[in-house]
């Protein structure tokens, strides 16, 4: 009997030896585990699996992978353990470039900014949050970028030309085509100018318009940084395009 009751006490003392082990690891850091759900966007806008989930610039998690649905697509994604308390159903998730507005990479991340209201409801495993419309996705977002890279190519193209030109009015034959036209380089010089002028009057108001709206987007999504660093860059380009007397 007393071997017995020893049998007992010995086995009842290392279940109380593994119970305050489990309870001191838990008190060193027993948190919730990874947050798994998903993210729903009406398009993917570049998103691919293996793609970093982001908050204030830090990686938090991982897009696992990306499944298409008739309405959309989910971006399924597993934020790390250690971030998992900072995640809200109210959370605004976002697909941006991956180096910032300027990159042009191709890469996408997932970012995930705190909500706007009070609302502080958490994310459970397997829901289905509902993203929201980044710049890089909406149709008119890129147009500032594409507008900025045209102007660029075609002061690139009327420099090449203007270069060509000038090679050609210094050959015989040159010398003669100006003639027999009676133009100068001065007088073709001079209607480039009123060409450039006219195409940069028309279409400059249109793009101050489009980059306004991206600016405002990009402050209504949190991105206020972003927002700053995206207008000084563009006015600066726009004043630059302002002040050109030509390409």
């Amino acid at each position: 009997m007393s071997a017995m009751r020893e049998q007992r006490l010995g086995g009842g003392g290392i279940s109380t030896w593994l119970a305050m082990t489990v309870l001191l690891a838990c008190l060193g850091g027993c948190g919730r585990g990874p947050a798994d759900f998903g993210v729903k966007f009406k398009d993917a806008a570049g998103l691919a699996a293996d793609g970093d989930v982001v908050s204030r610039g830090v990686k938090i998690g991982q897009v696992r992978k990306i499944d298409i649905e008739p309405d959309g697509v989910v971006a399924r994604v597993r934020i790390e353990a250690k971030h998992a308390d900072l995640v809200f159903r109210e959370s605004l998730f976002t697909i941006d470039k991956a180096g910032g507005l300027l990159d042009t990479s191709g890469r996408r991340v997932l970012t995930m900014a705190d909500p706007k209201g009070p609302a502080r409801t958490p994310v459970k495993r397997g829901d289905v949050l509902t993203g929201h419309n980044s710049f890089s996705a909406d149709p008119w977002a890129g147009s500032v970028d594409i507008a900025g890279k045209a102007f660029s190519k075609l002061a690139e193209m009327t420099l090449k030309a203007k270069q060509r030109w000038d090679a050609y009015a210094a050959t015989p034959e040159g010398k003669e085509f100006i003639d027999s036209m009676k133009l100068t380089v001065d007088d073709l010089a001079a209607q480039g100018k009123e060409a450039w002028q006219s195409f940069r009057k028309e279409n400059l108001p249109v793009i101050k318009a489009k980059a306004a709206r991206l600016r405002d987007r990009l402050v209504e999504l949190g991105k206020t940084d972003e927002a700053s660093k995206f207008w000084k860059e563009f006015t600066d380009w726009s004043d630059n395009m302002e002040k050109a007397e030509k390409p």
